[in-house]
């Protein structure tokens, strides 16, 4: 497996269409795979490990600053809110399943 433990100034999406995949996030292991999205807070240090070869891998990955996301959000108050709301300190939920 390969790991890179990292932070970013902004906050980092990251959406997993295939393979599977370890995010070690707040000394908990969260294991991922097809459908998963995960919110990693601004300077929250993170780790992802990918299973390499044997699953392939297929991730998209979005960096956003909370500050411009707010300005672009300021019409749809109730998603401006869930996306205030990540970027919290002490918030528990990082992850969400989707079936698409």
């Amino acid at each position: 497996m390969l790991a890179s433990s990292h932070w970013h100034q902004c906050g980092e999406i990251l959406y997993v269409h295939e393979g599977q995949s370890i995010v070690v996030l707040n000394n908990h292991i969260h294991p991922i795979c097809k459908g998963i999205l995960f919110f990693f807070q601004p300077y929250q240090l993170h780790q992802v490990y990918a299973e390499v070869p044997d699953t392939p891998n297929e991730k998209n990955i979005f960096y956003v600053y909370p500050i411009v996301m707010d300005r672009y959000l300021e019409a749809f108050l109730h998603r401006r809110a869930f996306f205030s709301g990540l970027g919290e300190n002490g918030r528990n939920r990082c992850c969400f399943c989707f079936n698409f």
